[in-house]
């Protein structure tokens, strides 16, 4: 899976991750992720069409310059990821 989008707040993440067949909107508090809504990825034409329509709501910061694969959706991934992100 690739994280695609995140948002670090006090109490955990928020953010989109992508599949073989779909984006996942998700929020990860407490050692738990939960997903908040799904779009399947034959609904777009390809993946800069999905980010153009969610970025009318979302800010243009909230995706990532690079998606970034992970193994699991985990507090020390997803640490990583933002971490990752912050770079210059």
């Amino acid at each position: 899976m690739k994280v695609i989008a995140l948002k670090k707040y006090g109490h955990g993440y928020s953010g989109f991750f992508e599949t073989e067949d779909r984006y996942s909107f998700f929020h990860f508090s407490n050692g738990r992720h939960k997903a908040l809504q799904q779009y399947l990825k034959s609904d777009f034409e390809n993946y800069d069409h999905f980010v153009d329509v969610i970025r009318k709501f979302v800010r243009s910061t909230f995706f990532l310059k690079c998606p970034v694969t992970i193994s699991v959706l985990n507090r020390e991934e997803l640490d990583r990821v933002y971490a990752e992100a912050q770079k210059p």
